[in-house]
């Protein structure tokens, strides 16, 4: 079984870890009590209770500061540690996707994470009604077809900044892909029609 099997709450990195198993004995489990004396997880966590006689204590933190997660297994009768593993111990991809999901929840570094979030949600709003606005005042008339930009710096910079960000988030990757292949597209027909008159 994995951790997400018997388990709520999971880190993203240890949702697919092996859980080890209780060793049943004469002994009764442990209590609750027994189990938040033995954890060193930072509140908050939580406790999945043991599944059958050799299920055991999942104890996991991934609702607070990423830095700070943690998944810990409890054997039901000892309450000893069986395996524990915490930020320290993800690979680089498993950190680095960590940190990701924090930022986009607004965790990672407080209030001015999530200010950050608000004004990128507020700047593509503006982006989608402005275009819009732009789009169609250009189709009634009211303002002149934008001219070719000639700074090549300037079409340097931009083009970097695009290429990052279709690396960085795949799905606007992807939306600029789809955008290239419709204007390319587009170019062809005009080309073609222009041949042929």
């Amino acid at each position: 079984m994995t951790t997400k099997d018997v388990a709520e709450d999971v880190p993203w990195a240890t949702q697919a870890d092996l859980v080890p198993t209780s060793s049943p004995s004469t002994l009764l489990p442990i209590d609750l009590n027994q189990v938040v004396n033995n954890s060193t997880i930072d509140r908050p966590y939580t406790i999945s209770l043991p599944e059958g006689e050799t299920g055991v204590y999942t104890v996991t933190s991934a609702a607070g500061h990423p830095f700070k997660e943690s998944t810990v297994n409890l054997d039901q009768y000892s309450g000893e540690t069986l395996s524990s593993v915490t930020y320290a111990d993800y690979g680089i991809l498993g950190k680095l996707i960590t940190v990701g999901i924090a930022f986009h929840e607004g965790r990672l570094f407080g209030l001015l994470n999530q200010l950050v979030g608000v004004a990128l949600c507020l700047g593509l709003i503006f982006v989608v009604i402005s275009s819009f606005m732009m789009w169609r005042k250009r189709k009634v008339g009211s303002i002149e077809q934008m001219k070719r930009f000639e700074d090549e710096r300037i079409k340097r910079i931009v083009g970097i900044l695009i290429l990052l960000l279709g690396v960085t988030l795949p799905l606007a990757g992807i939306s600029i892909l789809v955008v290239l292949l419709f204007d390319w597209l587009i170019g062809r027909r005009k080309l073609k029609a222009e041949v042929a008159a």
